[in-house]
């Protein structure tokens, strides 16, 4: 997700997801076409963890469940796997609030916890695997008016234990604006840049880095 997420509430996201060269993405932002424009980067380091029940069951029912820790505070979500409009992944997020990186016995009540409830309890999921992000993202105009957020991230996975078992790159661009101007600027972004799509999500590329049978068909 390039944008700062809801500490709490629902949204939906509207992104599309490239493999490539940072270094050219970053060239392409740093000499964009003619009107585009875009504000300096902003840089931070994401610290995530997933869960899941000893049966997968959020991923059967089409969810991912995670905490996320940056400067700015933590944050429990619970993210649909959604449907793919005109390249981009659309799907809904709850999000709650946490006082920080709490075990799921102590997860309070709130919009993600009651859903959790119905799907067995969040008292039944554990640690899947940690993801840490150093993210810088450009918040791109068109015509002067907002159009998209362009991330860059390194990502590193970890297992339950602590240990790095690999690492990946994505480029990643989230609309702002309206849905048809943020597709142009995916578009030119990938063309300019020389991206693909990326073959699955974060969360199914890390599950396959350590290879737990996830059972997710993208």
């Amino acid at each position: 997700m390039a944008l700062e997420e809801p500490r709490e509430g629902s949204s939906v996201e509207r992104e599309w997801q490239f493999e490539g060269s940072l270094a050219v993405a970053e060239a392409w932002l740093a000499s964009l076409p003619a009107g585009y424009s875009a504000q300096p980067p902003v840089g931070e380091e994401i610290h995530d963890v997933y869960f899941e029940g000893e049966d997968w069951r959020l991923a059967r029912a089409g969810f991912t469940c995670r905490i996320r820790v940056t400067a700015a505070g933590t944050v429990l979500t619970l993210k649909g796997f959604g449907t793919f409009e005109e390249g981009a992944r659309v799907r809904s997020e709850l999000h709650q609030a946490l006082v920080g990186p709490v075990p799921p016995s102590a997860w309070p009540p709130g919009p993600v916890v009651l859903v959790l409830t119905e799907l067995g309890g969040a008292e039944t999921l554990a640690p899947l695997f940690g993801l840490r992000t150093q993210r810088r993202t450009w918040r791109l105009l068109a015509a002067g008016a907002p159009a998209a957020a362009v991330s860059l991230d390194r990502c590193e996975v970890y297992d339950v234990d602590g240990r790095l078992a690999g690492a990946f790159e994505r480029v990643e661009a989230e609309a702002v604006g309206d849905a048809p101007t943020a597709a142009r600027v995916a578009a030119a972004l990938a063309a300019g840049a020389g991206l693909r799509p990326a073959a699955s999500s974060k969360f199914v590329t890390a599950c396959r880095m350590l290879g737990l049978p996830v059972p997710v068909v993208e």
